[in-house]
């Protein structure tokens, strides 16, 4: 059996479902078919890409730094 791809866009909705609706990396894998470390390895690469950060405090940074940007 070769090796699965995923577009981009499967990436970043995986990564959604992280960062968006507070799923586990291994919640998100077993939910969308995909190994968990892929997924983490997705947040990892797209946080950096995207400006994005995984919920919680690291959200509540990059927002603001948004919001600051925004303002100025």
């Amino acid at each position: 059996m070769g090796r699965r791809r995923f577009s981009r866009e499967f990436k970043l909705s995986a990564v959604k479902l992280v960062n968006e609706q507070g799923y586990s990396p291994s919640e998100a894998g077993k939910s969308l078919g995909v190994d968990p470390n892929s997924i983490r390895s997705w947040l990892e690469k797209f946080s950096v890409e995207e400006g994005a950060a995984p919920s919680g405090e690291g959200a509540l940074q990059v927002e603001l730094r948004r919001l600051r940007k925004e303002n100025a």
